[in-house]
């Protein structure tokens, strides 16, 4: 197959709406909705990636009602429940035509007759947030919040598109392989901890730092377990690691209407080298950001900000030797990729 491709990763638009009122002078209740987690990664057909991977989908919305409780103009708490739905689509191709030959059920030439195969699933779970805020100095304000991990249940349908591939079509009458149907998985989006301070210089000057710790671990592998008891298990094995994210910003007020903000990330990836996969060819990321906010009025003001973030080079080296790959084949490749960012957002005050 093709040995090179462009265009892997796709564009997409991010959802982010936050809601708040005041019950009384100490109690706020408020709603985020959110896209906390997401990615997709598109390769061709007849790319040599293809019995790796071919389209990785997901896509998350978490919707957080919460309340917060001042226990004295120095400091709140607050809490909430977050009910995430997960949507999760995962396609490969399958070498029939090398399984056949290799089972001696008959002579073809591996990698000419592809099984395609596309599975599609969704769930709803729920966990929660939690957080404070203090200010210890008139400058200074610390804050902290834990977000706990969501375990999903994924139940969906598998589809084979066996058109063209005949010996596709003799394993399915042999063996009873490839046969539309049922399938199930278990996901888990983690659990983080996030500190952030921000330090007033002075009446105009603000500097800000965050250092978030996401525990990656709890993601070892994705499952996908077939209703048809003829069709084997799919593993696509993670084996990711916990991480830490620094970053450090500053705020300038241009004007009594117009502040100015830029910043930087570091970020690590979860992504072992030894588990690489063409399916979240993921690796380091430094960030570069910056925006604007702008009061149009008493009740209103717009914000827009940018980023461009840096993925370091990353190695994909998977042995055909591991079981999950005894029929996926060896894969030595390298990913290189630069993510863009455009955002804006508008704030009213119904007060």
């Amino acid at each position: 197959g093709a040995s090179a491709g462009d265009g892997v990763l796709s564009d997409a638009a991010l959802p982010n709406l936050a809601l708040a009122a005041r019950l009384n002078d100490r109690i706020h209740v408020g709603l985020t909705v959110n896209a906390p987690f997401g990615f997709e990664t598109i390769y061709n057909n007849d790319s040599a990636i293809r019995y790796h991977a071919l389209e990785t989908d997901l896509k998350t919305i978490a919707a957080t009602p919460m309340v917060a409780i001042a226990l004295s103009p120095f400091a709140s708490i607050g809490g909430g429940v977050r009910i995430q739905y997960l949507d999760l689509g995962v396609s490969a191709a399958i070498d029939a035509a090398g399984i056949v030959t290799a089972s001696q059920l008959g002579s073809f030439l591996p990698g000419t007759a592809d099984v395609f195969v596309d599975v599609q699933a969704d769930d709803v779970a729920i966990g929660f947030v939690g957080g404070f805020q203090i200010q210890p100095a008139s400058f200074l304000t610390l804050g902290a919040s834990y977000t706990s991990k969501i375990e999903h249940e994924l139940n969906g349908v598998a589809n084979f598109d066996l058109a063209g591939s005949v010996p596709g079509q003799a394993l399915a009458g042999i063996a009873g392989l490839f046969q539309n149907g049922p399938a199930s998985a278990a996901f888990i989006t983690p659990a983080s901890l996030q500190f952030g301070a921000e330090i007033e210089v002075s009446d105009r000057l603000s500097v800000l730092a965050s250092v978030v710790y996401t525990r990656w671990a709890a993601f070892e592998n994705v499952t996908i377990e077939f209703d048809n008891p003829a069709q084997p298990t799919e593993v696509l094995t993670q084996n990711w690691r916990n991480t830490v994210a620094f970053a450090l910003g500053a705020e300038y007020d241009l004007s009594p209407r117009t502040t100015l903000r830029a910043g930087f990330m570091i970020d690590e990836t979860p992504v072992r080298d030894e588990f690489a996969s063409p399916r979240i060819p993921d690796s380091d990321r430094t960030w570069l950001t910056a925006g604007v906010s702008h009061e149009i009025s008493n009740r209103l003001s717009l914000d827009f900000a940018a980023a461009v973030i840096f993925l370091d080079e990353r190695p994909i080296n998977l042995s055909g030797a591991q079981l999950e790959n005894l029929t996926r084949g060896d894969l030595q490749a390298t990913a290189n990729a630069t993510a863009y960012i455009a955002s804006m957002k508008l704030r009213y005050a119904f007060r």
